[in-house]
């Protein structure tokens, strides 16, 4: 697995990260939900084994099985080679720090993904990100 880049010489307060990681998909229930059994089932269901294999022979970067078993099958050891020696050696996760936030992230994550959305759906690519660079500054400002 190859790790982030590394400055000689490091720079800012915060060690270097080997990598960083990102829950891209949690599940959750909470305590007051009406379907707790169902979501339960379905929390079952998305994280088994057969489920996971889902991600075999489509290799995304970032986006990987976490799960014991997940890495345990033979296809996801076909797709991920390299992730699955690292988890096998217990070091999949070693330098890997969580994905920093602060103010404003989560509005300006949202925004650059209207942007994205806005081009796909035929808006022209600059003026996509003209209009978004502006609303991002607004977040940006209001911190």
């Amino acid at each position: 697995m190859a790790s982030f880049p590394v400055k000689e010489k490091v720079t800012g307060k915060y060690p270097s990260a080997a990598a960083i990681m990102d829950a891209t998909t949690t599940y959750m229930m909470i305590s007051t939900s009406k379907v707790k059994k169902e979501a339960w089932e379905f929390m079952k269901w998305v994280t088994r084994p057969e489920t996971m294999r889902m991600w075999a022979g489509v290799r995304i970067e970032g986006r990987v099985p976490t799960t014991h078993e997940g890495f345990k099958t033979p296809e996801i050891a076909k797709t991920y080679p390299d992730l699955v020696r690292e988890y096998e050696k217990g070091t999949v996760f070693k330098g890997a720090i969580s994905m920093p936030s602060f103010p404003g992230f989560t509005e300006m994550t949202k925004v650059f993904g209207l942007s994205v959305q806005g081009a796909l759906l035929g808006e022209p690519v600059q003026e996509a990100l003209d209009e978004r660079a502006e609303e991002c500054q607004d977040i940006l400002e209001e911190m």
